[in-house]
């Protein structure tokens, strides 16, 4: 999935993902400039979240644990809050309802102002899938994710 972000906008991104693997998940979610979208997957971004390995991206924890939690050789299904704001170099995600676990992009400045960005969803293995729940345009977040 690739999804053209209009700079001025807030999104809200909510994702159902799916697994029925036997080995770890690599699904991987976020954002990344129009100049690396045939070439790379979201994945190396470095303004994403990836499953099996988030050691950049999307992961800074602001509240709770990591999004994949301790055990995620077990899971089979996660809902996924993402939060974009391209003017405020603001990226988000986070378990949802609830909101208990949150992480940011580790490094804001990443965002280039003058930058196409897209939003997109690598889904890894063919045991995984993805169901786009809902996508939003906001004028403002409200304050569950902290």
């Amino acid at each position: 999935m690739n999804y053209a972000l209009i700079p001025t906008n807030k999104y809200v991104f909510r994702i159902q993902l799916h697994s029925k693997c036997k080995s770890i998940p690599n699904f991987c979610f976020g954002i990344f400039p129009k100049n690396k979208r045939e070439k790379e997957f979201v994945g190396y971004s470095q303004m994403s979240y990836c499953e099996r390995n988030n050691d950049w991206g999307i992961s800074k924890i602001i509240k709770g644990r990591i999004l994949n939690g301790d055990d995620y050789s077990r899971f089979t299904q996660k809902n996924i809050e993402i939060r974009v704001d391209l003017a405020r170099r603001y990226l988000r995600a986070s378990s949802y309802p609830g909101y208990s676990n949150v992480a940011v992009l580790d490094n804001p400045s990443r965002i280039e102002k003058d930058e196409t960005y897209y939003f997109g969803i690598y889904l890894g293995r063919e045991c995984n899938s993805v169901m786009i729940e809902d996508v939003q345009i906001v004028q403002d977040f409200d304050n569950r994710m902290g």
